[in-house]
């Protein structure tokens, strides 16, 4: 892994491809100050999106408060 970036080699005709692929991002969801699930691989696993996923977060913990981070 260079820079945040891994490299795969992938299989071609005439031999062994290099290609960078940027390393993933995700959202996560922390519920006071603490890391509660990860909001994009909860919305795939209920077939909804990430901005359905944030809402129903929130609503779902009143009295809480819920941030959300990028990493």
């Amino acid at each position: 892994m260079q820079n945040g970036k891994t490299i795969v080699k992938l299989p071609t005709q005439g031999g062994e491809k290099e290609v960078k692929r940027m390393k993933r991002k995700t959202v996560w969801a922390y519920l006071d100050g603490k890391k509660l699930v990860d909001v994009v691989q909860a919305a795939l696993d209920n077939n909804m999106t990430v901005d359905k996923m944030k809402r129903r977060l929130v609503e779902e913990n009143p009295g809480h408060e819920v941030t959300f981070r990028c990493q």
